[in-house]
């Protein structure tokens, strides 16, 4: 018998033999291929990002020149939203991810395009709800509880129903990227997240060549032209190019997606932790002081975010193979891909420092003259540290989601759940210590889980390695 490719595998499930096959397609290859494979995935998948990055940082000189620096706090507001309205799928598409894998590494592979369109029309159902119900009502309270001058006001109830449509369109189209992640197209995904950021860029450089007044819903309009781009072209792209998960039209059972729903479940609790620790700042800010304060510190906040970004996303293939590895029972391997995902951590923490060191020259290069914002050494070092301590938790977090072992994330995302606005307010606005007092807070609500997590990691291994020793003896 011939040997099969480690990245072009032959699917016994597929009645089209000639279709591109994804790269995990029947079983993992030996460690090594796995190893040069990861790597090669991730390589493709931070360049991809990095160009993104550049076009997110293109993006908010171009948008604080539109707009000013006032209702450009305004817009940081609205646009942190995107986290509320990523939750808008229940942690599904994710779910999709672990099951896709976990199917093929039992050989029901089959089963996936059904499931697949099933899900597709549950989380399109819902985002359509959520933009038509919940939209509306963000809008008028953002109204009644910013800080801001009546004419901005004003623009907020549209501005908001435009952004809540533009994440919408980004709950269905993005279900390309976990299934990107599943069949081990990484970089595909983002391919197409760079696509959505170019049009947004190039869009707004065309609003800004024209010298006409912006407002909010202007703005708020190219966002959802340019993220409609984006996803629809992804999904448009993987479904042609893995003929094998097309979605095929099926009944809608809810047992086919009870496993689905239980992972998502989990994954969703720690998607809302997430929001309510990154998602709430600017609104806070807004609320307690001037757009202003929530502008400077949103910027200081996507200067480290670009490294914290290209971590996750070289990160992206090392979840598939976790919870393909942990399928296998495979604990030795399983160890060394956590030690490996450890090591790109080092040249992070080396930019993280510094981008901290060089803040005020990659401002003014960034920004030009700050554009009238001021930024406090002591917030640029306090979000230093937390874009640190993120990376190393987002290791230890993959792992345990790809694995589905997820009891210390619900325990710790519940205490940052109640913890975090509160405390927020107390150090922010009590203790007068401003932006930092709201950074402070998301770091102590972050620490439990940077201590704990990979310690039940460790656990993990321990137990799996316990569980194939045992089956191996019997």
């Amino acid at each position: 018998m011939g040997s099969t490719s480690p990245v072009q595998s032959v699917c016994p499930l597929d009645p089209d033999v000639h279709a591109v096959k994804p790269a995990f397609c029947t079983r993992l290859p030996a460690w090594i291929g796995l190893e040069r494979q990861l790597a090669r995935q991730s390589l493709f998948a931070v360049g991809f990002r990095a160009a993104t990055a550049l076009a997110n940082l293109g993006v908010v000189p171009l948008a604080l020149s539109l707009l000013g620096p006032e209702r450009y706090g305004a817009w940081v507001a609205l646009t942190s939203m995107a986290g509320w309205f990523a939750l808008s799928d229940l942690g599904l598409t994710n779910g999709l991810r672990n099951t896709v894998v976990t199917l093929r590494e039992k050989g029901h592979e089959a089963r996936c395009p059904a499931l697949i369109f099933q899900l597709l029309l549950v989380v399109a159902l819902w985002g359509l709800c959520v933009m038509l119900l919940i939209g509306p009502l963000i809008g008028f309270t953002a109204a009644r509880i910013f800080s801001a001058t009546p004419l901005i006001r004003t623009e907020l109830p549209f501005a908001t129903v435009l952004i809540v449509a533009a994440f919408a369109v980004r709950i269905v189209g993005g279900l390309h990227t976990p299934l990107a992640h599943a069949v081990g197209e990484s970089h595909g995904a983002a391919a197409w997240q760079l696509v959505q950021q170019l049009s947004l860029l190039g869009l707004l450089g065309l609003l800004s060549a024209q010298g006409t007044a912006v407002t909010l819903p202007d703005v708020a309009l190219l966002l959802l032209l340019s993220t409609s781009a984006g996803m629809a072209g992804g999904l448009v792209y993987y479904c042609s190019r893995f003929p094998f998960y097309r979605p095929r039209p099926s009944p809608l059972l809810l047992s086919d997606l009870r496993p689905i729903f239980r992972v998502g479940a989990k994954i969703f609790v720690v998607q809302l932790a997430a929001v309510v620790l990154y998602g709430t700042d600017a609104w806070i800010l807004i609320h307690l002081f001037d757009g202003e304060t929530a502008a400077a510190y949103d910027v200081v906040q996507k200067m480290f975010a670009v490294v914290a970004g290209l971590f996750g996303i070289a990160l992206g293939p090392v979840w598939t193979a976790a919870t393909a590895l942990h399928v296998q029972a495979d604990a030795k391997a399983l160890r060394r891909l956590v030690y490996q995902a450890l090591t790109v951590g080092a040249p992070a923490l080396m930019l993280i420092v510094a981008l901290a060191v060089a803040h005020e020259p990659i401002l003014r290069l960034w920004l030009g003259t700050h554009r009238g914002l001021t930024f406090p050494g002591s917030l640029v070092a306090v979000m230093a540290i937390h874009a640190a301590m993120l990376c190393w938790s987002t290791v230890f977090s993959y792992v345990l989601n790809a694995i589905e072992r997820m009891r210390l994330q619900l325990l710790t995302s519940a205490f940052s759940i109640l913890v975090n606005i509160p405390l927020s307010f107390v150090l922010a606005h009590t203790l007068r210590l401003g932006s930092l007092g709201v950074i402070l807070a998301t770091i102590a609500c972050s620490l439990p889980f940077c201590l704990l997590g990979p310690l039940e990691v460790l656990r993990a291994v321990r137990d799996l390695d316990r569980m194939r020793g045992a089956s191996s003896t019997a």
